[in-house]
């Protein structure tokens, strides 16, 4: 005589969808922040590469006008990087809210 165990209660599916949505949280966070250092680290001339720098749909930063020729320069002006240096500096914090999300409460 055997016996069957059933799971008659599976937070999965619930659990996973509270992660996704914390976790697009968390990046959009993550992502304005970039975009706001960025803009407080830029080489200012006129400002339309400063006020170019905004959070696009893609889930990137989108920097127009001169903002690579900033970020890597050219071969008759050097490098002024504002966006690599803005990603370092908020990296570890996103890791860090990142990994507190897996401290969430029970469902």
């Amino acid at each position: 005589m055997g016996f069957e165990a059933k799971i008659v209660w599976n937070i999965i599916p619930e659990f996973t969808a509270r992660m996704n949505v914390e976790a697009d949280l968390v990046k959009k966070r993550a992502l304005e922040n970039i975009a706001a250092r960025a803009r407080e680290l830029v080489r200012v001339d006129t400002g339309e590469t400063r006020d170019s720098i905004m959070v696009n749909n893609d889930d990137g930063v989108e920097v127009a006008g001169a903002g690579k020729f900033l970020e890597y320069g050219t071969i008759k002006m050097p490098a002024y990087p504002f966006l690599g240096p803005a990603t370092s500096q908020v990296q570890e914090s996103f890791a860090a809210e990142f990994a507190a999300m897996w401290n969430l409460a029970a469902i």
